[in-house]
């Protein structure tokens, strides 16, 4: 190959980038002809990232390139945004480094997605929309609980956990609750491995639930809902629904572990629509005690409770085992679904 160039110099400008030369008609009479030959030099390009170091060699006036789009350090995923400097052709041994964030969550409003280093950020600014779907970057440690309670009308949001858990690390007795009239939080995992849960796994002397339902509907498409308190005689509910609220479940999985436990519970009149999914409620006592039990459903007010499609219902307690257990004033309608009551002392569907 040949440079255009006559100048006598060491370094020339070649295809764009800064190249090594040699005046080879200084050396050998056959390149005598007025042109000054290009001679390629290697050289070393790193790539850092995270804990990371990598070489590679990379041709003079190549344009170097690294497939990354994301990596784990440190128990999170990062997220490569870019390489610092900026790559440019090579004319030298160079490092560059990777230009990432640990991202949390993303939202997505009107097919436009913002990435947020915080999921309490993202769950602020999605409550400020109709429609928002938030969707999480990494784990979660949420150490806050988080009310929904949208500021607009009619709201209607999705929290994908995608493969990842919102472990909740207060001392509260829920995690998220729901609390607008005419607005709906839907929970799923739209990943390839569909992992992602939503734990309140706390200790705590009182009783705890994963989600409470106070007013709106919540909606469990996918993903894990998951509630366990190990102190010492004390509950945890999967789903608290008080009077007003709505609790719709199409698939995924609610589970709720502790001394007493309730998969879904009920204190007065609400709506529980279940047509998919897989409830599971168990405990960890192994004595024979009235503490010893679980049920599947808990009614204990007034609700209109909607069985159909094809859900399972596991319940497993030394004492008392129970699937459904309803009052006097409920309205239920099974139309499918499986349910199997394990216990000790007495169990059944309701």
């Amino acid at each position: 190959e040949t440079s255009s160039t006559t100048q006598k110099t060491n370094i020339t400008t070649y295809k764009g980038g800064s190249a090594t030369v040699q005046d080879l008609a200084s050396t050998d009479p056959a390149y005598s002809d007025g042109y000054r030959y290009h001679i390629s030099t290697p050289y070393t390009v790193t790539w850092v990232y995270g804990d990371v170091s990598e070489s590679e060699t990379v041709d003079c006036g190549v344009m170097p390139s690294k497939d990354l789009t994301t990596y784990t350090y440190g128990g999170k995923i990062y997220y490569v945004t870019g390489w610092s400097p900026a790559l440019s052709v090579v004319t030298g041994n160079i490092t560059y480094t990777a230009v990432s964030a640990a991202y949390e969550a993303a939202v997505t409003v009107d097919e436009t997605t913002t990435r947020y280093s915080s999921f309490s950020d993202a769950w602020e600014y999605a409550l400020t929309q109709e429609e928002a779907t938030i969707t999480l970057l990494n784990n979660v440690d949420l150490s806050a609980q988080k009310t929904y309670a949208p500021t607009v009308d009619s709201a209607r949001h999705t929290l994908d956990l995608n493969n990842f858990t919102i472990a909740y690390s207060g001392t509260g007795s829920w995690a998220i609750k729901v609390n607008r009239a005419d607005a709906q939080l839907t929970i799923t995992d739209n990943s390839v491995g569909a992992g992602g849960k939503l734990q309140n796994h706390v200790v705590r002397d009182g009783t705890s639930y994963a989600v409470s339902v106070v007013s709106g509907e919540l909606v469990l498409a996918g993903g894990e809902i998951s509630a366990r308190n190990s102190a010492s005689e004390r509950r945890a509910h999967g789903v608290n629904v008080s009077a007003g609220g709505t609790f719709t479940m199409t698939g995924g999985t609610l589970r709720a572990c502790s001394y007493a436990t309730r998969a879904i519970n009920t204190s007065a009149a609400c709506t529980i629509n279940i047509s998919g999914g897989h409830i599971i409620a168990s405990t960890e006592l192994t004595e024979d005690t009235w503490l010893n039990y679980a049920y599947g459903l808990y009614i204990s007010g007034d609700a209109d409770i909607n069985i159909s499609g094809s859900p399972v219902i596991d319940v497993d307690a030394r004492k008392y085992a129970y699937g459904i257990g309803t009052g006097p004033s409920s309205i239920t309608t099974i139309n499918g679904g499986t349910v199997a009551a394990t216990g000790g002392g007495y169990g059944g569907a309701g």
